[in-house]
């Protein structure tokens, strides 16, 4: 069995750079999508797991009209991605003022892909990420026996998570047995 845990802020950025480096336009990502190119390949994922978090602060200069409607958007953005079958989105928290940060997003997906290891409900993961924070958890999978795949894009991670395997854009960690 095989599952998919996505850095959702890590996705999007890196599609939204690639609509407008290639098109110079935006588009919203259809994760569906991502779930039929696992599929394709011959490693059909059983669940996704999508990480994320509602940006829930107003903005500077932003009517609380603007707000709501801004707040209504995302909300039905991770509804569309909640009623994919057999995805699962889990959200963090936003803080700052002045820059904002994700809290608890990768804690989140950490704990939940180890509790899914260790509970043996996958044999094979993938991980679609770009953060070295990911490195300790990629191991620690690995070493209770879980074949874990990194997907990410070679412009914009940290070579920590996929080391010199920068090729393809897909690494695998073997099982430590």
């Amino acid at each position: 069995m095989r599952y998919l845990f996505i850095d959702g802020a890590y996705i999007t950025k890196r599609y939204t750079e690639a609509m407008q480096r290639v098109f110079s336009a935006d588009g919203e990502l259809d994760l569906s999508r991502v779930q039929l190119w696992c599929a394709s390949n011959g490693h059909p994922v059983r669940r996704v797991f999508y990480y994320d978090c509602l940006a829930d602060i107003k903005r500077e200069r932003e009517s609380e009209t603007e707000f709501h409607a801004r707040l209504e958007q995302q909300k039905e953005r991770f509804d569309r991605i909640q009623s994919l079958s057999g995805f699962h989105v889990r959200l963090g928290k936003l803080t700052g003022t002045r820059s904002l940060r994700q809290k608890g997003v990768d804690v989140l997906l950490a704990v939940d892909m180890l509790d899914h290891a260790f509970r043996k409900n996958m044999e094979e993961v993938y991980l679609l990420a770009g953060d070295a924070d990911f490195v300790p958890l990629v191991e620690a999978v690995t070493r209770v026996g879980t074949w874990v795949n990194v997907v990410y894009d070679p412009r914009a991670s940290a070579k920590a998570l996929y080391g010199d395997q920068i090729a393809l854009g897909v690494i695998t960690a073997s099982r430590e047995r």
